[in-house]
């Protein structure tokens, strides 16, 4: 990994329960993350979460958000370490919003779409642009929530914890590539449970973490430390499930064929992520616990028969012709 100023090693951290079924019974999976950081990854031994346990703490996430997340993915992925582009990831951003938009046009509710972690506001522009409805973003960022302001989406700068402004009930609560990252992925299910009007959509675009381990064959490459939760497909469906929604559709890349990859690469959808949407149902999220299902075992052994080797990864990284 490229030498980093921040403070891993004295930041405070904490340990949590399940935040599925509240359960602190956990096994150990791995000790590191993919930039090989020291932090450990741990599935809940009931439901099948898996998630950071020990983690850095609420203040220094936010402190490490502010100042070390966008030039560890440049470092990871290669890049340049200067400041983002934040009008190249709109237009970027745009076009992703716009194949959402098409590829769940038949389950979107006529009506506002916020989007919780809406970054520069660049998927719920594309949105706007295909389905014509009224759009609203609430990001931490104050950069990119200034971007996607002066771009014309209406964006509040907040942590969806401390939000309490007077909005009106949603049709769709969008949550793009953010729930891996959220510190209390409970709450926000709440959050959207109470802010949609009756029957309407949540909808989920969430890292695979099955899926990224399966493509890669090692299981650190699909960690990382901004990632406090990580999701498989059937736990992520019965999170939804418990928080008071009817799923109307779930789309797994790791299921899909050559083709139907192929497609996801043209339309710029990305490979590794889950696509769910859910309908508000009349009941109370997470009012019975003990109906969660038991799926520690299930998601354990399909981890399990998954080839997981450094080597191969380094080399495929290497030599990727030879692969």
């Amino acid at each position: 990994m490229s030498k980093t100023s921040f403070p891993y090693e004295t930041a405070d951290t904490e340990s949590v329960r399940c935040n599925l079924c509240l359960r602190d019974e956990t096994e150990a999976l791995h000790d590191r993350d993919r930039n090989d950081l020291n932090v450990l990854s741990v599935i809940c031994k009931h439901c099948g979460l898996i998630y950071l346990n020990p983690r850095m703490t609420n203040a220094w996430y936010g402190r490490y958000y502010t100042t070390e997340y966008r030039p560890q993915m440049a470092r990871f992925k290669g890049r340049s370490l200067a400041a983002p582009d934040l009008g190249d990831m709109f237009r970027k951003a745009t076009k992703h919003g716009e194949a959402l938009a098409t590829r769940l046009k038949e389950h979107w509710a006529t009506g506002l779409t916020i989007e919780v972690g809406s970054s520069v506001g660049g998927v719920l522009n594309g949105i706007r642009q295909k389905l014509g409805v009224e759009v609203l973003g609430i990001e931490p960022s104050p950069d990119e929530s200034g971007e996607a302001n002066n771009r014309g989406v209406k964006t509040y700068c907040e942590l969806i914890e401390n939000f309490r402004e007077e909005i009106p009930l949603a049709s769709n609560v969008l949550c793009s590539q953010s729930l891996n990252h959220l510190l209390n992925p409970r709450y926000f299910l709440e959050w959207a449970h109470q802010r949609l009007q009756p029957e309407g959509r949540l909808v989920l675009e969430v890292m695979n973490f099955r899926h990224v381990f399966r493509h890669f064959r090692w299981m650190q490459r699909a960690i990382q430390i901004d990632h406090t939760y990580m999701f498989v497909p059937e736990v992520l469906e019965a999170f939804v499930r418990s928080a008071g929604f009817k799923i109307l559709k779930v789309e797994v890349g790791e299921k899909l064929s050559k083709q139907g990859i192929s497609e996801l690469k043209r339309t710029g959808m990305p490979i590794y992520h889950i696509l769910l949407v859910a309908q508000k149902l009349p009941e109370t999220p997470f009012q019975r616990t003990d109906s969660i299902p038991n799926q520690y075992e299930s998601v354990r052994a399909t981890l399990e028969s998954l080839p997981n080797s450094k080597l191969r990864y380094r080399l495929k990284r290497a030599f990727p012709k030879l692969f």
